[in-house]
């Protein structure tokens, strides 16, 4: 679906493009604030065990709406690890 919001088909595409590189970055912060989550040691283990979980879920929302960003300006979101 193409947008009516009077901006050039280059234009959204640029933008689109600029977008899915945010994606990407989000994207990869995600998946090492997981990765921190599952693996975190030490004496403040509860603490920081709960914080990478309040920042991976909040992450997540990120995540989401700038994919539906991209969508809504009629392209589509990078969706794999090959494509990031």
């Amino acid at each position: 679906m193409k947008p009516d919001i009077d901006i050039s088909d280059k234009k959204l595409k640029e933008v689109a493009t600029l977008l899915n590189t945010l994606l990407a970055d989000e994207y990869l912060l995600y998946t090492k604030t997981r990765n921190a989550h599952w693996n975190i040691q030490g004496k403040n283990f509860n603490e920081m065990h709960k914080f990478f979980e309040s920042q991976y879920v909040s992450l997540d929302i990120i995540i989401d709406n700038t994919a539906e960003r991209i969508r809504a300006l009629g392209h589509f979101a990078l969706g794999s690890m090959k494509d990031f």
